[in-house]
């Protein structure tokens, strides 16, 4: 529900941003306040905690519980309900609301703190996939990256691997399925078929 609300506080904004940009005597006085906040003309528009409070990572943390744990230290909540809710009750709006600084705030980088690009963990595997999984294929035999695994036969143990950049299914295979990997949850890893290898089509 505070993420339907959120987005709805975004929409009315947006509405609203868009109202003023085509009023010449609001849009003139808009532009005079933006110019006052933006001295610098090369200054990316990114939000940050000295000019923007719906930044400051220590606020909006109440209704999470995981809020206290150190990975999340740094960690903006509702970002985009916040920010809709701080311009909503401005007398003016600029024309372009500053973009989204980064999980941390901008503070550490576009990893943040702490990236957790070592971790690993295999409940991926574990989960009941019934037949369709699609990832990142490790296959010198798979043409295309990233595929889609769909089990035809499960007596059999018949699949296929399913390209959507040539909209085919590229490589089939007989026994063990695909199989995740383990690193940043599978997500960067990919998947790998521990099956046979019974056809390979040509790339297009």
């Amino acid at each position: 529900m505070s993420s339907f609300i959120g987005a709805t506080r975004y929409l009315s904004l947006t509405l609203i941003t868009c109202l003023t940009a085509f009023s010449p005597s609001l849009h003139a006085e808009n532009e005079q306040h933006q110019h006052s906040h933006n001295s610098q003309k090369n200054t990316p528009n990114v939000a940050n905690r000295e000019r923007h409070p719906y930044v400051r990572a220590e606020e909006g943390r109440e209704n999470y519980t995981l809020a206290g744990h150190q990975a999340n230290e740094f960690r903006i909540y509702d970002f985009y309900q916040r920010q809709a809710d701080y311009y909503m009750a401005q007398k003016h709006t600029p024309n372009i609301i500053p973009a989204f600084p980064g999980l941390d705030g901008g503070l550490h980088g576009h990893w943040g703190k702490y990236n957790q690009n070592g971790h690993k963990d295999d409940r991926w595997t574990k989960m009941k996939h019934e037949g369709v999984v699609g990832s990142l294929i490790n296959s010198n035999e798979f043409t295309g990256e990233d595929g889609i695994a769909v089990m035809f036969d499960q007596k059999q143990n018949l699949y296929g691997i399913f390209s959507p950049r040539n909209f085919n299914f590229m490589t089939f295979y007989k026994g063990a399925f695909v199989v995740p990997g383990s690193w940043r949850w599978g997500t960067s890893s990919g998947a790998t078929p521990k099956g046979q290898l019974l056809h390979k089509q040509a790339a297009n």
